[in-house]
């Protein structure tokens, strides 16, 4: 539809939280907002910087790690924490809401953001991505992995259950 979202990990002098800002065209955007309510207090940069999506409505959406924990949240609402252990989270919203990210170098799963649901997809894996091979189809996964010490990159197309 051609709205454009951007997001950042802002510094306010004390916490390091997730920023937005939307566009209807891709050239001037609104005022920056801040992903949920929560704040991450650190005098650092962590360097892992969470994934936005969009609704069918071009609500914005987003995923991100604050400390060792997985939050979700959609635009102006409280975050949910979805995972206690997590990094590198990646969102994916086409037909069905996809959230992925590691924990102990793993790859985790989750569709929606309910309280069951969570699967392991890979071990020795790191630094998902994920896109729709279809507008409104499956998700497409890829991630580093590092099994038997060789760096490689593998991808599974998931299907809805």
């Amino acid at each position: 539809q051609g709205q454009v979202t951007v997001m950042w990990r802002n510094w306010d002098g004390k916490a390091r939280d997730m920023y937005f800002a939307t566009s209807p065209d891709g050239k001037k955007f609104g005022p920056a907002q801040k992903f949920g309510n929560g704040n991450w207090i650190l005098k650092a940069c962590p360097m892992d910087g969470g994934s936005v999506a969009h609704t069918g409505n071009g609500e914005p959406l987003s995923v991100w790690r604050r400390e060792n924990a997985i939050f979700f949240a959609k635009a102006g609402q409280p975050e949910t924490r979805i995972a206690g252990k997590g990094t590198q989270p990646v969102i994916l919203m086409a037909g069905d809401l996809d959230i992925f990210w590691t924990s102990d170098s793993k790859l985790m799963w989750k569709r929606g953001v309910g309280v069951n649901g969570t699967k392991l997809l890979a071990d020795h894996a790191a630094y998902p991505s994920v896109a729709a091979l279809s507008p409104g189809g499956s998700p497409f996964v890829v991630w580093e992995s590092s099994e038997r010490g060789e760096k490689t990159i593998l991808g599974e197309r998931l299907r809805s259950e």
